[in-house]
């Protein structure tokens, strides 16, 4: 799983294992409105993060690639768990999307990465900052993502990933 404004107007997409190995991912599943992408991936051969709720206090970690760089978990806090009105990823159609408000420190590349708690277990998908609190980002719940994540499963067919996300 991964955020569609991460993969949106890419041709091809690839992750990056822990031990460092590159494998081609297929997208298979393309919601510019909920900002979610599924991924499949053969060979990543990596169980899924146990699924966990959150309330205000959770504390945990978002994890990610800030800057393109290297892997980086940094510390998070649930601030808050909001139903956000907003736009999709084009900035076309309003939507509401539940989201955690997070004391973090987030920035570009980490989008798409998990929120997990202190267990390790996955709280959300993390997918923007703050533009006006440094310490402030956010990330979709996993109640939000869940639908998008029970459709894609199964899914074999390369979907469009539409037009480059500014």
């Amino acid at each position: 799983i991964s955020n569609a404004h991460v993969v949106a107007g890419t041709g091809r997409t690839s992750v990056v294992t822990p031990d460092g190995r590159r494998l081609a991912a297929t997208v298979v599943l393309f919601d510019a409105e909920r900002d979610v992408a599924i991924l499949l991936v053969p060979g990543l051969r990596l169980q899924p993060l146990v699924q966990a709720d959150a309330s205000r206090g959770t504390t945990g970690a978002t994890i990610g690639y800030p800057g393109g760089g290297d892997e980086t978990v940094g510390a998070a806090a649930v601030r808050a768990q909001v139903t956000a009105e907003g736009r999709d990823i084009y900035g076309d159609v309003r939507v509401s999307r539940e989201i955690y408000v997070l004391s973090a420190d987030i920035h570009p590349g980490n989008s798409g990465g998990p929120l997990v708690d202190a267990q390790g277990r996955a709280l959300g998908v993390v997918f923007a900052n703050s533009t006006s609190d440094p310490t402030e980002g956010y990330a979709l719940t996993d109640a939000e993502v869940a639908p998008d994540v029970t459709a894609g499963v199964g899914r074999s067919k390369e979907v469009g990933t539409g037009a480059c996300a500014a």
